[in-house]
């Protein structure tokens, strides 16, 4: 009896000790964390249990770096959202004038540029104008961006024509600019208009 009672106390403390930490390691769980580990000396079903609770607070460790990672996206796709519509009404306010400015220069072009001189400046502004206009139409179906309009074209003449549009900027200042532009590159197959939004 008596060595029955001794062992009776020894089990029950290890299970007395094995629940108490237990009960301790599922009331620190730690939602912010998930820090919270039981760790148990002992062999019996208590350590399934214990092992089982890690594993659980694991995967809400996971899920939870899982859903931060969503609210972020979904923050980041509002502020897209934001920025889109916000473009589309500067579009629409950018189109009107830029509308003006080419009917004006069509009209400066018919009435007083009878000759040579004046008219490759006219000229740039109406290219410029469209090219504009055609990028105010791509802002505004940025939902539905438009397909690339690939071809064979020269980069050095499309560079040419970029470092004439800076030519009055550059002569103001007093920069002097030197173009080295090599005449044996072959044409390049690319969007003329995607390449020169990356050279500016």
């Amino acid at each position: 009896v008596l060595l029955a009672f001794v062992i009776y106390a020894f089990l029950a403390r290890n299970i007395n000790t094995s629940l108490v930490k237990i009960l301790e390691g599922m009331d620190g769980l730690n939602l912010d964390r998930f820090d919270t580990r039981i760790d148990l000396a002992s062999k019996d079903e208590f350590v399934l249990i214990s092992e089982s609770f890690n594993r659980l607070v694991r995967k809400l460790s996971l899920y939870n770096q899982r859903i931060l990672k969503l609210q972020d996206d979904m923050i980041k796709s509002a502020k897209l959202a934001t920025a889109g519509q916000m473009a589309a009404g500067l579009a629409h306010e950018i189109r009107n004038p830029l509308s003006s400015i080419k009917m004006m220069a069509q009209i400066l072009r018919e009435r007083y540029l009878k000759g040579a001189e004046g008219q490759s400046e006219i000229n740039t502004i109406l290219a410029e104008s469209e090219r504009l206009n055609d990028l105010i139409k791509d802002m505004l179906e940025y939902a539905r961006p438009s397909p690339m309009r690939f071809g064979h074209y020269n980069s050095g003449e499309i560079v040419g024509e970029i470092l004439s549009l800076f030519r009055y900027n550059t002569e103001h200042q007093n920069i002097k600019v030197i173009a080295r532009l090599g005449g044996s590159i072959p044409p390049l197959f690319l969007d003329r208009e995607k390449f020169r939004l990356m050279v500016m």
